[in-house]
């Protein structure tokens, strides 16, 4: 029976690279951008139409991305007719029929790798997967809230340090050059 790693910072890095190169040609097969698929996605889940500020500020606080990005994303978006804003109510925007076309073309796409990535997993092991990377996103977003940087340790491969295990404040990582240590804070 195969090991696998504890759940780390790593390897919920790897996994989303992962998957966003499994993304990556599906958004570029359909010529939409990331951001620009973000905006399709929450534009789609909000009904009919979404507030346009709080579409960007959605976005923008779930990525840690500018507003300025997910702002661009939806200019663009109407520009090409995907999107278009809610006749009467010019502060909301609504999927075209291009624009649902699209959205519906990718999210199937989507819907076909997400299945054959989870095939054979069982539910309450995506539960749990679920419900642990929840609490680790709510309580890093709790930490960058708090608006104080971390001080790092960059310690030798394969060594750890105690100070930097016993010290909330102290991000290690592993170098492979040897020795050395950032303390931003200083």
């Amino acid at each position: 029976m195969p090991t696998h790693p504890s759940l780390s910072t790593q390897v919920i890095g790897q996994a989303e690279s992962a998957l966003r190169a499994v993304l990556a040609p599906v958004l570029a097969a359909a010529g939409t951008t990331m951001q620009e698929w973000l905006v399709l996605t929450v534009t789609a889940a909000s009904g009919p139409a979404a507030e346009s500020a709080q579409l960007v500020a959605r976005i923008s606080s779930a990525r840690k991305t500018p507003g300025s990005e997910t702002q661009a994303a939806l200019s663009a978006l109407t520009a090409a007719g995907l999107l278009q804003p809610v006749p009467g109510d010019r502060a909301r925007v609504a999927l075209t029929g291009p624009g649902r076309a699209r959205y519906q073309g990718i999210r199937a796409a989507i819907d076909g790798i997400t299945g054959r990535l989870f095939d054979g997993i069982p539910a309450g092991d995506l539960a749990v997967a679920g419900r642990v990377l929840g609490i680790v996103t709510a309580r890093a977003n709790a930490e960058r809230a708090r608006g104080r940087p971390p001080r790092a340790a960059v310690l030798p491969e394969g060594r750890a340090s105690s100070s930097a295990v016993d010290d909330p404040g102290v991000v290690a990582e592993v170098h492979p050059g040897g020795p050395h240590r950032v303390d931003p804070a200083e």
